[in-house]
Formats: structure tokens, sequence, C-alpha cells
């Protein structure tokens, strides 16, 4: 499934959404517009892929910089990285993938994106939380 709206095969950066399903996304349209506005060579394509395995192969086969990862491998990819970071391996599920000069290091950015709002909004520095959730 490629569903990317910019069309430039030879840009300087591409980016890739993986999973299954994929085709719903947005995410693809609203990459390529703010590469567009900022005046951003670059990609950003979804891929329908059927495990972890093809995931880590095609962001290093595509030279891809960096990955978003959805259901059903966000659990299964981490064991195939060359690197997970703390928060990733604290939470047990990556979200994005860094290819650093072929060097595939996985990261979870939902569990400091939501402390830092919590920040701006409640201040939530010497409090103690729960999340619950599956997905």
């Amino acid at each position: 499934m490629n569903n990317g709206y910019v069309k430039s095969p030879d840009a300087a950066l591409r980016f890739a959404l993986f999973g299954d399903p994929v085709a719903q996304s947005l995410s693809p349209l609203m990459h390529s517009a703010a590469y567009a506005k900022m005046g951003l060579a670059a990609t950003y394509t979804a891929y329908r892929v059927k495990d972890a395995a093809d995931v880590v192969r095609q962001v290093r086969e595509r030279d891809i910089r960096g990955a978003s990862i959805t259901i059903p491998f966000k659990e299964t990819v981490m064991a195939l990285l060359d690197e997970v970071d703390e928060n990733a391996a604290a939470i047990g599920a990556v979200n994005t993938i860094g290819n650093r000069d072929g060097r595939l290091v996985g990261y979870n950015t939902d569990g400091p994106g939501l402390a830092r709002d919590l920040e701006d909004w409640i201040g939530i520095r010497g409090r103690t939380f729960v999340v619950l959730g599956a997905g």
C-alpha cells in the first residue's frame, strides 16, 4: 500500500508509516502538507506490511530516515532494532524508528508527549499518575 501524496522518489528525506491497516491513515496527507509548508524535500508514505521483520527490512532498503509504527507491530518490532531508548523500553512499545546511518533506534513518543501536555496544563511535578489504556 502506498498512499503518499508527495511524489518525489529522489527526495532527500524519506519518512513512512508502517502497520496493518494503514489505508485509513491521514498521516501521509498531514506530513506531506507540513513538508510543503516548510519547503522540505521529503516524502511520507504509508506501507501495509505483513510482519515486524518487513518493517525493519523496508526501513533499511528504502533508506527511510524516520518511521511511524502502528498496530500490530509496536511491540514485536522492538526486538529487531539495534537500540531501544529508555522510554520505549519502560513502556514496552515503539511508535517511532529513527534511522541513524543504518542504525535503527526505537522510541516511544506517547509517554513523554503526554507528560509534557499534563505539565503544561495542570502541572505534574511531584505527583503520581496512572495511565490506563490499550492502544
